[in-house]
């Protein structure tokens, strides 16, 4: 491979450029049947520059000496300013291609021999494993290649004093529960050693794999791995780390939609499946959702909510019953909802929190045409007195006793995670939870879609809201 370089370097890019050369070239050169060579061409002819230049480059490189650059520049079509092209020569003397070099950047070795052919079938690899499917610790690494380039086989502990000093990386496939942190930051150092180490003292299995990921902003990749080594020595930290291959990192880092920001991958070979936001899951839920994936969370949410009946939400000390808001305010006991569908509204009282209201007073009447037994039960999240229902008592509705405690206590069953707010949740005619957001529904023009049984979906939105699920984790 012949690969052009200007001095000096236009960007932080093209300078990366060069890096990644250089680890292609050190990975593609234990096989011997690999050369590079590196031209350089300065505006003014700094021989000096060149000479500092090629010394971040491994001592088997070959160069041309400067007075011969030029005609091989001007046969690349190549002068001091351009960007960093290469030309990649096969064994009979053919050109196989010519181009810029930023497909090292992206594929390390992983891309070899960089045609349009070995390209493409990398993309359509990892766009078919994107859901993460009964992947693998070997499968992430070690999957079906092209040519022979270095593989990781082995992983080390930063101190061994936690364990063995080496393990296979075939062994990991036997693990209940592994964290594969994709390190590009060290930001999630500190909550990561926490939860590793809370694993460890509840008896819990969690094995964290460090993977250098040296590549936002393109930072030298050496300087990069002593920083984070120094915060694991640091922190006594005693994770396995999986020695630095380009081509592996890139890999993740091309799995991970070319995120630049730490991540964790959890990988569950018993339940068959990949987790690929484990870092949201362990900031915003920490060791309650052990084993750390959204599928879990939104199993146990489900399954929370499913148990919650109306009467458990309705009934409070010895109050067993509603108010229905007509001239007597007569109690409706909560027993005689029992078999009817219901949508519990929690709602404010108040003219800026009347949009809920309007909707559903508007839905209203055309599902009690569909259902005459349906019934709505307001609780009043901001009221004082039973004068503070206001427009609520227009409506032939039942009404939640007004008790702020209770009121509190429905939020907090409803929505365990956030805030109190209005909502709407349908309850069907055997008293237990379709929609913790059923307005939606009536936002969508459809009322009678109302009582279908969405949770999976919303308990997903309320907690992952801005992290992509895999369709396989719902």
């Amino acid at each position: 491979m012949i690969c052009c370089f200007s001095l000096p370097a236009l960007s932080t890019f093209d300078s990366a450029v060069a890096q990644a050369v250089s680890l292609v070239s050190s990975e593609m050169h234990v096989f011997g049947a690999f050369e590079l060579v590196v031209v350089v061409k300065t505006s003014s002819d700094d021989v000096s520059a060149v000479n500092d230049f090629m010394s971040c480059f491994p001592s088997f490189c070959l160069t041309i000496p400067y007075a011969d650059c030029g005609k091989i520049c001007e046969f690349l079509d190549f002068s001091p300013g351009s960007e960093p092209v290469g030309v990649l020569v096969n064994r009979n003397h053919s050109v196989e291609w010519h181009k810029s070099l930023d497909v090292l950047l992206e594929y390390g070795v992983d891309g070899f021999p960089f045609t349009p052919e070995r390209l493409a079938r990398i993309t359509e690899r990892e766009q078919n494993c994107t859901l993460w499917r009964k992947w693998s610790m070997v499968s992430l690494f070690l999957s079906s290649t092209l040519v022979p380039y270095p593989k990781p086989r082995s992983l080390i502990r930063r101190n061994p004093g936690g364990g063995p000093g080496k393990e296979e990386i075939e062994s990991f496939n036997s693990k209940s529960c592994v964290g594969l942190y994709l390190c590009s930051t060290g930001n999630l150092i500190p909550t990561l050693d926490e939860i590793h180490k809370n694993c460890r003292d509840l008896g819990l299995e969690f094995d964290v794999i460090l993977v250098y990921m040296p590549f936002k902003d393109f930072v030298d990749p050496k300087l990069f791995q002593d920083r984070i080594n120094s915060i694991l020595e640091e922190r006594k930290i005693s994770w396995w780390v999986l020695p630095f291959v380009y081509w592996v990192s890139r890999r993740l880092w091309r799995l991970c939609h070319k995120d630049t920001e730490d991540r964790l991958i959890i990988v569950d070979p018993n339940e068959s499946f990949v987790e690929a936001h484990g870092e949201a899951v362990i900031r915003h839920f920490g060791m309650h959702a052990y084993p750390f994936s959204r599928r879990r969370m939104i199993d146990r949410e489900v399954e929370r909510l499913r148990d919650i009946t109306l009467e458990s939400l309705l009934v409070y000390r010895s109050r067993d019953y509603v108010i229905g808001m007509d001239s007597c305010s007569r109690h409706v006991p909560v027993a005689s909802l029992e078999g009817k569908n219901v949508i519990l509204y929690l709602g404010y009282v108040g003219h800026q929190y009347d949009e809920l209201y309007d909707q559903l007073s508007t839905g209203y009447c055309q599902m009690k045409a569909r259902d005459p037994d349906l019934e709505v039960v307001f609780v009043g999240l901001n009221i004082k007195s039973l004068c503070d229902f206001g427009s609520v008592c227009a409506m032939p509705w039942l009404v939640c006793a007004y008790d702020p405690d209770h009121a509190d206590l429905v939020s907090k069953q409803i929505f365990r995670y956030g805030g109190k707010r209005s909502t709407l949740v349908a309850f069907g005619n055997d008293g237990r939870i379709r929609s913790v957001c059923a307005q939606r529904a009536i936002w969508s023009f459809d009322p009678d879609s109302v009582f279908n049984d969405n949770l999976r979906w919303e308990i997903f939105a309320e907690l992952f809201g801005n992290h992509p699920l895999p369709q396989c984790c719902l």
